[in-house]
């Protein structure tokens, strides 16, 4: 899912370890730049940390990208809590 929003290649991303990207819209606009985890601990899921005072707009961005057959799931975890 996350793969065909942004500018780098996040299926390269390993384990424990992040990549800078750019979200983007379908005409190339800038939305974000995220940095973005793949957590060794749970095989499918990556954390996202977009721009200061981006994540409301980023996550409203995405879950209007989202098709009915991806299986995703987008949470705000910003406030501590999983």
């Amino acid at each position: 899912f996350l793969q065909r929003q942004t500018t780098n290649d996040l299926n390269k991303l390993l384990p424990d370890k992040y990549v800078q990207t750019v979200l983007t819209t379908a005409v190339g606009r800038i939305v974000d730049v995220l940095t973005v985890f793949k957590n060794d601990d749970y095989d499918d899921c990556l954390e996202i940390i977009t721009l200061p005072d981006r994540g409301a707009s980023t996550i409203n961005f995405l879950q209007k990208k989202i098709f009915f057959t991806d299986r995703v799931r987008i949470r705000d975890v910003s406030d501590g809590s999983v």
